[in-house]
């Protein structure tokens, strides 16, 4: 029955696979067993018979010729691998005596003086995976001859090393660590590597004045090697260290398993996963390294030796052939193997990215010793964005030949066909390395590298080694393991596609991005996936991202891909500059701005005020720049323009700023003390000395006092005694006592940050203490208005000193401070005569006695001209607006409004409430003012002096600001007076200024303070929180509307009033009236817990805009007012906040309502936003103000149900939800739209914003990661565990929280003493992330366990989450299903009928496309009646099986009675279903089964979207198309009907010739052909041909191409048609094994034809492997296979192999590789089919058997053979199960459940009663 076959060697005598030991039965797993031959090199047979090889070799001629080591079998290393108990026979000979020159050796070693070359690097992964640290013990000893051993001046080298690997946590990767033994004399060494609970291993080197390199791996794993080049293998097992794995070792890990008690810590070398514990996984890995057999358990394949050339310093040279190009790095970083150092490579002459234009070139100059290569390898640090991407390789020999090799982006090392031509190849392998293969050993003395591009497509280029290699095939390559190739993306705007190569085998691909040091992965079942979003946040056009892929399957993991940077780019013009500030210097400008999306550069543009012509300033990349060469002291308009490839932005809004002159402010000289200085004098008059107590000053002591603004005292920290009372501030002593109240003084010309504390001292009298002075310190303009300001502090009251102390700190995170000039004042009296005219702070009321005479005789001394100085009291304007005062209170009997502070308001009060930094405490003074102008802010506070520190802050805004620049602190108020110039906020070219506001900041309700605002201009403004009752409370809406009516009419009318005088609105801000910009528009309405900064215009506009009365608006204003209290209570209800959070006797402070608020204010948007939410703020536009009169209180029934009213728009509620968002599980975009839903759903499907269909998709796909729809995960929470509908709220505390699951998350976030354990296990949030913290909460507040349901959505618990609610019960309700009328049904009482249901399914798959399942389900009650109409839906689960156990996949939920499963990469596997019915209590139905399964199988034909084709042929079908003008030929074509062989048609037939030549006579010379091109590179295996017809494609030519140009010949033959079809696979004539290649055209060619016809042209894709079982029997006779090759050893005889006579046999067919396959049989139960030996033991054996290959290679094949079979000596008490299955897998060793691949299944066969017998033949 087989013929020409071989059987493939598994790296075991008898050729067998022992299917499954008693260990695995234990532990409930079947482990196929067994050592093989993972890489398809042929192993020694025993560690003997390797020793005994290794000799030989050695005692060869060492200068055998280059023919010679060319020769078939020499270019394998040779090498001992013995275990410890393995005889080592010492040598008889003088090995060191023979010349032994190496496989790599350098041309005309000259050896440095006392230093050896030789070296060996032992490398070590773990592919078994481990928990902790596992130990390896390194020992390298040098083996000495007995002649050499007789010489005293030997001495053997002997060294040890210890490698610790620490496991890489969830990176499904193997943990690597190296080590190198250096300075090593040539010689022989054995090598040994130990472990705890490892076999000893050993190995024999050969070193010769070059670096050998071995690989040890653990386990094989799922690793696939093609090469001969190998790792070789550390074993697991030697638990009792006895230095082999035998039944002892079993015996002693089964007793601690079993007895317990012991842990790794007792027993490392039992713990072999490392994870501290002596368990049943312990046992599960020794089962998967263990055979049970005596005598075979000391063997492991060892590893192939890489040798390389050791280059030391002074064998090379780096450069670069460029000055442009800085190399750093030395030649030790490229060529030391311990090092982790690398080499860069950076342009200076730009920063361009690297590219063809701007290049980068490293030049290795070895002409100093030339070496000796047949290839080399660049490697590049893991995962480094500069590792090398594209670029060439000049590889230069001695005899000044050039050998160049390409570097391209996606070339690869994997098994795919190409055809090259070039002298030397360069792949990027599939570790990142790059590949450089000389066709023949070459003496190179120079090698240039020059880099046209990296992976991130930056402008550094990084290199960590360089290796020479003697051979490219001794490199052991990386593990051939399915890693996707080809990665490539396809870019758009804030999004891009990512294709890669199909990988077979394999289930679906991980993706790993990473960007700013933060990476996230996400799966995906195709070779495709489209990126949208990062970070939770979408993706940012012009940044760089780095993608790898990697393949998975189950648990199994490939290595990742090599990594490409991806930069997703707009697709349209940038969005309009913003967020412009500008800062004046000296005749210049610096202005800064925002880094703006899509924007590739900017141009500014700029003109001085006044005049018509702007500037520009162009090419600007960054986010700033300084415009110098202005006018002094001038203003300048300003606005930009972004640029990219696509276009221009719109202008950005004009922003204006002023230059400044260079001089310093000028400061008052009225009864200055230090006047001067005179000259020759060195200070100002009366200046005795200065004492600098720290710091430095620029030329003396005196520079802070000696009339020099430019000479200055500094000092290089924040604080000089100002808040610490460190007192390192400079001293100034004075000639006398003087006796003062005011200092001035400037900061150094290099000061940027203003002076915030301070503290004064001052001494009066030699020997006298201190006195701290109490003032007030404000920023005062200069006298000359030049732009400049200084310092004035001014005491409380007057004090009397000789010496002063000046201490004063800046923000801390400044660290320079300076002082130019100090100035002090003789005390005048008159400002104070002026206060003492009031009885109180706030002067509201004169004292008694108080005439017009008295005000009228301090107007007159406000007006006394200084002497000295000849000038007035700088105060003049302050107490002549005092006197105004008191005049208007001595007539009137009135002054301006007070405004009590609420002292109940402060953020100190809600430090409990994690999202306070979003929540806003200022309290509005209903004032407006302009930058610069001056205001007079009063404080009363009972009890405190004028002077005295308060609580109070004053903050200035800008009206209608950026988001960024829209409020600045202007002041710490004083009791008292405080006299503030109002600062620039913003750089807009508005009004600039706006609204100022009073916080509260201390945390003492009882403290009280009233203000009283002079300046400005006053607006009106509502407090409703004053109101006491809802009459109250509708009076204040009333008259607030009445004063809005009143207003709004003349806001114009007063920005152009008094337009002649200086302090007029209109002049100070000097701009005309913009209704959209004038801060006389504003208006604050103060909520309880909402307040509304906007524009009073449009408010007003929103309230009439219907005619209403004023009654009427302000009906409709209290009403929106009522709506926006009633829907932040619903918010804060789900946050489980509340006015009185008592529950018993026990109140929850953590639980309190915050007392600060959300703050709407009118803002300026930014770029693509409509609202906003910012920090203390939530920003809308003008248009969007209306929505503060435009709401009505929504309407409930007692349950919550919605019965009318509306709560604002989704965009306020979105924007809400941003601020109270919980911090702990927070996702921007996404959990602050439950806040939106909640206040827009009427409790029904279609009012929520998003598809419930869309969330059964996600939970029934089992992808992890969020998703786009993942709002449905919060709102499902909601809807399963709150009683109540939307609405609903609770008067009582306990009430709210027992109802609201929200309520308890948030409050268990705020305290997680108070969530429930049960079993004692404590929530606990720290170190978890987002969606752990959520689970934890979630659990914690429903009480039970509901991890399935988060799972389901794509989250992943920790171990932690796992304990936490492993405590709760499970829920058992399929609450990922609920939906709006689910809830309904639950909450009116609606009951479960899951119990009384019974589910039933059938299916049918589609012919055409057979990985489409369709299902029809049917519900019936216990009487059979139909009740599928009162079911929710059907639950669907796939059913695999895997080791003979079934594996579940939930696969889709639908509410109809059908539903298709399309089963995406799965392929030549079984499938099953179960059916699970929910109700509509969200209850599961028992399941109803699939009866039988589906055998999923196609051929693998592509997609053919995106294909064209093209023939040289014209078919009678073809269309005509003439154009109208006759002179434009291109008008004039023929529309080719061959379209219609690519269009999934079989009915459309496509029938073509060639057409002949104009000569009648001419013969046919061109055959008739047919050009597909696929649209991009693909991966092909196969062409299948479709035509039904007369006279089909007979003999054909199947061709490739890259470019369409240069055609490849890849396949002929003739076609066999079957049924209308024709499949062709890409393998030889007379050889079974199959080809990949990489197209992006194919063409087909119809030999010796003129004529084409075909109905359909399908291309085929690598389908993966295929197992198929045919017969079951009784051997009839033995079963000979004779070996062919060199595979000369076998069972019973040599070259043979014998199944014995009476074994029961298993037959099949598979598709695959059968150096990777393996085939296990199982019974309906999953268990395995076997025999048992004399141990109890169940065994089988199993031959994989293929065509014979002629060249000795096996590599994929299309058809061959296994057997599997039972030997007559195990069928004892032999009963074979009624049915059995095949199972294929991809392996190459004994494996673990988790490593393993199933690649292929096949359905459950029946086993004949009586089996027949069956004879098996083979041909030599």
């Amino acid at each position: 029955m087989v013929t020409n076959e071989i059987q493939k060697r598994r790296g075991k005598a008898e050729m067998k696979r022992q299917l499954v030991c008693v260990l695995a039965a234990w532990i409930g797993l079947q482990l196929p067993l067994g050592a093989l031959n993972a890489y398809g090199a042929q192993l020694p047979e025993s560690a003997q018979q390797m020793e005994t090889q290794a000799e030989n070799d050695l005692s060869q001629d060492g200068n055998q010729t280059k023919a010679e080591d060319s020769a078939e079998g020499s270019g394998e290393e040779h090498f001992t691998a013995t275990s410890s108990e393995a005889h080592r026979q010492e040598d008889e000979e003088d090995a060191s005596d023979t010349d032994i020159v190496p496989i790599a050796s350098p041309s005309q070693p000259t050896k440095p003086q006392n230093e050896h070359r030789g070296a060996v690097t032992v490398e070590i992964r773990t592919v078994l995976p481990v928990k902790s640290a596992v130990d390896f013990e390194i020992e390298l000893n040098e083996k000495v001859s007995r002649k050499a051993r007789a010489s005293e001046d030997s001495e053997a080298f002997q060294e040890s090393a210890q490698i610790s690997l620490l496991p890489q946590e969830d990176s499904g990767e193997a943990e690597m660590g190296k080590g190198t033994f250096g300075n090593l004399p040539a010689g022989t060494y054995e090598l040994s590597v130990t472990a705890e609970g490892y076999l000893p291993y050993e190995q024999t080197i050969e070193v010769k004045d070059d670096t050998c390199k071995i690989m040890l791996l653990n386990d094989y794993g799922d690793y696939e090697y093609s090469s001969s080049a190998h790792p070789g293998m550390i074993r697991m097992g030697d638990v009792n260290g006895s230095g082999v794995i035998d039944k002892d070792d079993l015996d002693d890990l089964v007793d601690a398993v079993y007895e317990g008690g012991i842990t790794g810590m007792d027993e490392e070398g039992m713990d072999l996963n490392r994870d501290g514990e002596v368990d049943l996984t312990d046992l599960q890995y020794f089962a998967s390294l263990y055979t049970g057999k005596e005598g075979s358990d000391n063997k492991y394949p060892a590893s192939t030796i890489e040798r390389s050339i050791t280059i030391q310093e002074g064998d090379v040279k780096l450069a670069s052939s460029s000055d442009a190009v800085r190399v750093e790095g030395s030649v030790d970083d490229l060529f030391n193997k311990e090092n982790d150092t690398s080499v860069t490579l950076e342009r200076e002459d730009t920063d361009q990215p690297i590219s063809e234009e701007y290049p980068v070139e490293l030049e290795l100059d070895l002409s100093a010793r030339p070496v000796t290569a047949g290839g080399l390898v660049i490697q590049s640090p893991e995962d480094s964005e500069g590792a090398i991407s594209t670029g060439e390789v000049e590889v230069e020999t001695t005899d000044g030949s050039v050998i160049t090799a390409k570097i391209t982006r996606y070339a690869n090392g994997k098994k795919s066909r190409s055809v090259r031509s070039a002298a030397a190849e360069a792949v990027i392998d599939s570790d990142g390395s790059i590949l450089i293969t000389l066709k023949d050993q070459k003496p190179v003395k120079k090698v240039r590298i020059r880099i046209t591009g990296t992976v991130s497509e930056g402008n550094l280029a990084e290199i960590s080694q360089v290796e020479f290699l003697g051979d490219m095939k001794d490199r052991i390559p990386p593990p051939v393991q399915n890693i996707p190739e080809n990665v490539s993306a396809q870019i758009g705007s804030r999004e891009f596609t990512l294709t890669w190569k199909k990988e077979v085998n394999v289930t679906g691909y991980e993706v790993s991005i990473t960007n700013g040091g933060r990476t996230e992965i996400l799966e995906t079942s195709e070779n495709t996936l489209t990126v949208n979003g990062f970070n939770e946040k979408e993706l940012i056009n012009y940044e760089t991202y780095l993608v790898k892929v990697r393949s998975v399957n189950g648990n199994w993991k490939s290595s990742y891909s090599a990594q490409i940077s991806v930069m997703p780019e707009p697709d349209g013009p940038p969005p309009a500059p913003e967020n412009i500030s500008i800062e004046g210097g000296y005749k210049s400008l610096h202005v800064s701005w925002k880094k703006m999306d899509d924007t590739k550069t900017y141009s500014l543009f700029y003109r001085q005020a006044g005049t018509e012509e702007f500037k520009a300033v162009d090419d600007l990349t960054g986010t700033s720049t300084t415009i110098s060469g202005l006018e002094d002291k001038a203003q300048y308009e300003i606005y930009m323009i972004g640029h990219n490839p696509l276009g221009d932005s719109p202008h950005s809004a004009m922003y204006s700023g002023s230059t400044i002159t260079v001089e310093a402010a000028k400061m008052p000289a009225y009864r200055l003390i230090n006047v001067g200085p005179k000259e020759g004098q060195s200070m100002t008059d009366h200046i005795k000395e200065v004492s600098i107590v720290a710091g430095s000053v620029t030329n003396a002591a005196g520079d802070l006092v000696d009339g020099d603004p430019y000479s200055c005292w500094e000092f290089n920290d924040w604080d000089s005694g100002g808040v610490y009372k460190n007192y390192r501030g400079p001293i100034v002593t004075l000639d006398q006592s003087y006796t003062m109240d005011t200092i001035a003084f400037i900061a150094g010309p290099n000061q940027k940050a203003n002076f915030r504390e301070y503290c004064i001292r001052a001494w009066d009298g030699e020997g006298s203490e201190p006195q701290i002075i109490k003032g007030r310190l404000s920023l005062q303009p200069s006298l000359d208005k030049n732009g400049k300001n200084y310092y004035e502090f001014i005491a409380n009251k007057p004090f009397t000193a000789d010496k002063v102390q000046i201490n004063l700190s800046v923000p801390s995170n400044n660290n320079y401070m300076s002082i130019a000039e100090l100035r002090f004042y003789e005390y005048d009296v008159l400002l104070n005569d002026v206060f003492a005219l009031y009885t109180d702070d706030l002067h509201l009321t004169l004292q008694n006695g108080v005439t017009m005479d008295t005000i009228n005789a301090l107007r007159a001394r406000a007006d006394e001209v200084d002497e000295i100085s000849g000038e007035t009291t700088p105060k003049r304007d302050l107490i002549l607006k005092e006197l105004d005062t008191a005049e208007q209170i001595l007539k009137d009997g009135t002054a301006q409004k007070v405004i009590s502070i609420d002292t109940s308001v402060s953020k100190k009060y809600d430090s409990h409430i994690t999202f306070s930094s979003g929540l806003n405490a200022w309290q509005p003074l209903g004032t407006a003012a302009l930058a610069g102008e001056k205001v007079i802010i009063y404080v009363g506070a009972p009890g405190k002096q004028p002077g005295d520190d308060t609580n109070l802050d004053l903050y200035a805004t800008q009206y209608h600001g950026e988001y960024s620049h829209f409020q600045t602190k202007a002041a710490d108020l004083k009791v008292g007076i405080n006299e503030i110039t109002i600062p620039k906020v913003s750089s807009l070219n508005t009004e600039k200024g706006g609204a100022l506001y009073v916080e509260y900041t201390g945390n003492d309700p009882g403290e009280s303070y009233g203000v009283r605002v002079s300046g400005g201009s006053q607006y009106p403004i509502l407090d409703v929180t004053k109101a006491a009752t809802e009459d109250e409370r509708r009076a204040l809406v009333d008259a607030y509307v009445a004063e809005m009516a009143e207003y709004v009419s003349r806001i114009e009318e007063l920005h152009n009033a008094d337009a002649d005088s200086e302090t007029s609105h209109s002049h100070i801000c000097g701009l005309p009236y913009d209704e959209k910009n004038c801060i006389l528009g504003a208006t604050d309405i103060v909520l309880d817990q909402v307040m509304y900064s906007v524009a009073i215009q449009p408010l007003y506009e929103e309230l009439t805009k219907n005619g209403e009365t004023q009654e009427e608006a302000a009906e409709r204003l209290y009403q929106s007012l009522a709506a926006m209290d009633g829907m932040v209570h619903l918010f804060y209800q789900h946050k489980g906040l509340s006015d009185n959070p008592v529950a018993g006797d026990t109140t929850y402070e953590k639980d309190r309502l915050p007392v600060s608020r959300l703050n709407i204010r009118y803002q300026r948007m930014f770029d693509g936003a409509f609202m906003y939410a910012g920090g203390l703020h939530i920003g809308i536009e003008w248009d969007s103000v209306g929505l503060v009169g435009g709401s009505v209180p929504v309407e409930a029934d007692a349950d919550g149900k919605y019965q009318s009213g509306r709560y604002f728009g989704w965009g306020i509620a979105h924007e809400i939800g941003h601020i109270i968002n919980e911090g702990a599980y927070a996702v921007a975009e996404v959990t602050n739209n439950y806040y939106a839903i909640l206040a827009q759903a009427k409790d029904t499907n279609d009012s929520v914003r998003f598809s419930y269909e869309d969330a059964y998709r996600k939970v029934t796909s089992g992808t992890k990661g969020g998703s786009s729809d993942q709002l449905g995960m919060y709102w499902q929470l909601h809807l399963a565990y709150d009683n109540g509908f939307n609405f609903k709220t609770y008067e009582n505390y306990e009430d709210q929280r027992q109802n609201l699951i929200y309520a308890r998350i948030d409050s268990y976030a705020r305290d997680i003493s108070r969530a429930p354990a049960p079993g004692g296990v404590k929530l606990t949030l720290d170190g978890a992330d987002k969606d752990n913290k959520l689970m934890r909460l979630a659990c914690a507040a429903a009480e039970k366990n509901i991890l399935e349901f988060f799972v389901r959505w794509g989250m992943t618990p920790d171990a932690k989450t796992k304990e936490y609610a492993a405590q709760f019960n499970k829920e058992e309700r399929a609450i990922y299903y609920i939906n709006d009328a689910a809830r309904e049904y639950r909450v009116t009482d609606g009951t479960s009928i899951a119990d009384s249901v019974k589910v039933s399914v059938t299916a049918k798959q589609d012919e055409k496309e057979p990985n489409h399942v369709t299902l029809t389900m049917e519900a019936s009650a216990e009487d059979g009646s139909d009740i599928g109409k009162d079911l929710f839906g059907y639950e669907i689960t796939r059913i695999q099986r895997r080791y003979g156990k079934e594996e579940r996949q939930v696969v889709g939920f639908t509410q109809t009675d059908t539903f298709t499963d399309v089963i995406g990469s799965v392929n030549n596997r079984v499938v099953g279903y179960e059916v699970r019915g929910i109700d509509w209590c969200m209850e599961p139905t028992k399941p109803g089964r699939l009866e039988d399964e589906i055998q999923i199988s196609h051929d693998g034909s592509m997609d053919k979207s995106g294909w064209k084709i093209t023939v040289n042929t014209w078919s009678k079908e073809d269309e005509e198309v003439t154009g109208e003008d006759e002179g434009n030929l291109s008008c004039s074509d023929t529309i080719s009907s061959a379209k219609t062989m690519i269009d999934n048609d079989r009915s459309t037939v496509y029938d073509g010739t060639v057409r002949k030549t104009e000569d009648a006579d001419a013969s046919r010379t061109e055959d008739a052909q047919a050009v597909i091109s696929l649209g991009r590179t693909e991966t092909i295996a196969g062409l299948k041909y479709t035509y039904e017809g007369d006279s089909p494609i007979e003999k054909y030519t199947i061709s490739i191409s890259d470019d369409g140009s240069d055609w490849t010949e890849i396949k002929s033959g003739t076609f066999r048609l079957e049924n209308g079809t024709a499949t062709v696979y890409f393998d030889k004539e007379n050889d079974s094994r199959y080809n990949v290649y990489d197209a992006a055209y194919v063409r087909l060619t119809a030999d010796g034809s003129d004529r084409f016809a075909a109905a359909e042209l399908d291309l085929l894709a690598p389908v993966g492997d295929k197992v198929e079982l045919d017969q079951i029997g009784i051997l009839a006779e033995d079963a000979v296979f004779e070996h062919s090759g060199n595979n000369s050893s076998g069972d019973t005889e040599s070259g043979k192999t014998i199944i014995p006579e009476k074994s029961i046999v298993f037959t099949g067919r598979y598709k695959g590789n059968p150096a990777y396959n393996m085939v296990l049989l199982y019974d309906a139960s999953g268990s395995a089919v076997g025999g048992k030996d004399s141990t109890g033991a169940i065994v089988a054996d199993q031959l994989i058997l293929a065509p014979d290959p002629k060249d000795g290679q096996l590599g994929e094949i299309t058809e061959g053979t296994w057997i599997y079979y039972i030997r007559p000596e195990d069928q004892n008490s032999l009963t074979l199960p009624d049915k059995v299955r095949a199972e294929l897998y991809r392996t190459q060793d004994a494996q673990t459940n988790d490593k393993d691949r199933l690649v292929s299944d096949t359905k459950l066969i029946s086993v004949p009663e009586s089996l027949p017998e069956i004879t098996i033949t083979s041909q030599p």
